[in-house]
């Protein structure tokens, strides 16, 4: 990765691997140490505390009822809400996988659905062929890509696998048997002696 002007990330062979987290499945990786598990949701509140400290202003629960181009050589925009409207020079439609609900938008892209799992607090006997003990976020790019992480109560949570896709405004892909079976198999297929380990979460929802 070096040659190619990237720092910060290396390739480990296996032994490197399983020595962070054991699966007889793994060849060898691709390490980054510099990356981060973050919290969403605390992200984003203290994303809204620092942009407020900074002068902007934050107006929670006010949907955009529409949106319009305003006239004149400068443009902007004109947003209508239930209780008045705002204008502003700039538009930043952050929606993720529900931009695709706006007319100009809706032909760039497609809500992707993922699916994602979370099994029993695993016991000490259980984790210890696999150590982890560095708690590291894994990836794999086995049919597409599993990510999976352990939680700080000892959980599995695994995501990925099979993609389902929406199209114009079908959002409507939330349960999916045959993904969430996978990814159960999933964790069977990387570490044998946790198969059939009891799952006591699932779910899904549009990522992009």
């Amino acid at each position: 990765m070096s040659s190619l002007g990237f720092a910060g990330i290396e390739w480990i062979d296996a032994d490197a691997t399983r020595n962070m987290v054991n699966s007889g499945r793994y060849l060898g990786a691709m390490w980054e140490p510099r990356l981060l598990l973050v919290d969403p949701a605390r992200l984003v509140r203290e994303e809204k505390r620092h942009a407020i400290t900074l002068g902007a202003d934050v107006y929670e629960n006010s949907p955009v009822l529409a949106v319009a181009k305003t006239p004149g050589a400068e443009g902007g925009y004109r947003l209508l809400t239930p209780r008045g409207s705002v204008t502003a020079a700039k538009l930043v439609y952050a929606t993720n996988a529900y931009s695709h609900l706006f007319g100009e938008l809706g032909r760039l892209q497609a809500p992707a659905f993922t699916y994602m799992i979370a099994t029993e607090p695993l016991t000490g006997e259980q984790l210890a062929p696999i150590g982890w003990a560095g708690q590291q976020a894994v990836e794999d790019a086995r049919n597409l890509i599993h990510y999976y992480r352990l939680t700080p109560d000892h959980r599995i949570v695994m995501g990925g696998g099979p993609v389902g896709f929406g199209r114009g405004g079908d959002l409507d892909h939330d349960s999916d048997e045959k993904a969430w079976r996978h990814l159960e198999q999933h964790i069977g297929w990387l570490w044998p002696h946790l198969s059939g380990v009891a799952i006591t979460h699932r779910w899904a929802a549009p990522s992009r």
